[in-house]
């Protein structure tokens, strides 16, 4: 045998044993019964072998123990490359081994605008492909990017995803997520989608039979015009221990949301402007109590408000947020029924006098569906 032949069967057993040595070290391969001719089933990152190829035939002479040896090789390129996600195009034989590696790395899933409820989610990679399900790793959120974190662990789904629901409310918040010994860090702004509507329909009722005195131009336009040019009146309300002391309940309705199928709804905020005339020296007092309701949910904001007898010579705004209306679905605040009631109460002193009111305006807080 001449020295070149046997310098290639020296550099031929020391690929074959790199090749052997990274396939078992990176992979976790046993190759201890596996013929060179067949290591090409083992170089995948999960434990199933690749399908088994049929080599064509050879003479059994140097020339084609050569062309055995550029067979394997080419099933060695085409294993590295799919399942490994590298480029041998101009890789030398001998260096293959060099390209068997499990390499991860983190990828946000994070849409530019992000909203309470969603899913905050980062995709394992692993040779720059999706990494697949079962591999753990840990979400470390900061509320209002402060210094104390609370911790997740999560596992990964078909898709190589990692993925928690973040019911954090609006805020600019510090998300960590540690994997396979990687970290990748970002600021997450979380935000609330929001629609204002004033009413399309107003219509009153008696609030105590015998008591009660009806509003005077309550009507959609008096109500929707935030310059209070324009407004509806309560006229000559009683004192408490009179008799017509009660103004009439209103109905607002019919205010034409378009909310997103599916959203999810977190609150409303209503805005009132409201002010008190007196007929006598000092000025009468009334609370105001807000209610959502349609025919399957009522809800009262859980705080009443009072218009003041102080305030009798100024436009009064009110703005009470509610969060007690998440139970709405998004299309029952999109239908026509879906009502705000506004309950004044009966006069709380002995003053007489009337209320003017020259604006309400609804805004819903809510969450649109998640893209995923």
């Amino acid at each position: 045998m001449d020295s070149e032949m046997q310098e290639l069967i020296d550099e031929l057993e020391t690929l074959k044993s790199n090749l052997k040595s990274k396939i078992q070290s990176v992979l976790g391969k046993n190759l201890s019964n596996v013929t060179f001719e067949e290591y090409y089933r083992y170089i995948t990152v999960d434990s199933s072998l690749n399908t088994q190829k049929t080599y064509a035939s050879v003479p059994d002479n140097i020339s084609g123990k050569l062309q055995r040896i550029n067979q394997v090789k080419q099933f060695l390129k085409e294993a590295i490359e799919d399942n490994l996600n590298q480029d041998l195009t101009n890789v030398d034989f001998k260096n293959y081994h060099n390209y068997i590696k499990k390499e991860y790395s983190l990828k946000s899933l994070k849409e530019t605008t992000f909203y309470q409820g969603w899913k905050y989610r980062v995709q394992v990679l692993l040779n720059g492909e999706p990494a697949g399900e079962g591999i753990t790793g840990t979400f470390s959120l900061y509320r209002n990017s402060g210094s104390t974190a609370d911790t997740y662990e999560r596992t990964t789904d078909e898709n190589g995803v990692l993925s928690i629901t973040i019911n954090w409310g609006p805020g600019t918040h510090l998300f960590k997520t540690t994997c396979q010994g990687k970290t990748i860090s970002e600021t997450v702004v979380v935000n609330l989608a929001s629609q204002e509507k004033t009413a399309g329909t107003v219509a009153q009722m008696a609030r105590i039979s015998g008591r009660s005195r009806a509003w005077n131009n309550l009507t959609v336009a008096n109500l929707g015009a935030e310059e209070p040019s324009n407004y509806a009146t309560c006229p000559n309300l009683a004192s408490q221990s009179g008799t017509y002391n009660t103004p009439y309940t209103v109905n607002l309705s019919n205010f034409g949301f378009t909310l997103p199928a599916n959203s999810v709804i977190h609150g409303a905020e209503h805005r009132i402007v409201a002010r008190l005339s007196k007929n006598a020296p000092s000025n009468p007092q009334f609370g105001i109590t807000i209610l959502n309701y349609n025919q399957n949910h009522t809800y009262t904001t859980g705080a009443d408000l009072t218009l003041l007898a102080s305030q009798a010579t100024s436009w009064q705004y009110f703005t009470p947020y509610t969060v007690n209306i998440d139970n709405f679905t998004a299309s029952e605040v999109n239908a026509s029924n879906f009502t705000t009631r506004v309950e004044w109460s009966t006069n709380q002193n002995y003053n007489t006098g009337a209320i003017n009111w020259t604006y309400y305006k609804l805004k819903i807080y809510y969450s649109p569906p998640q893209n995923i």
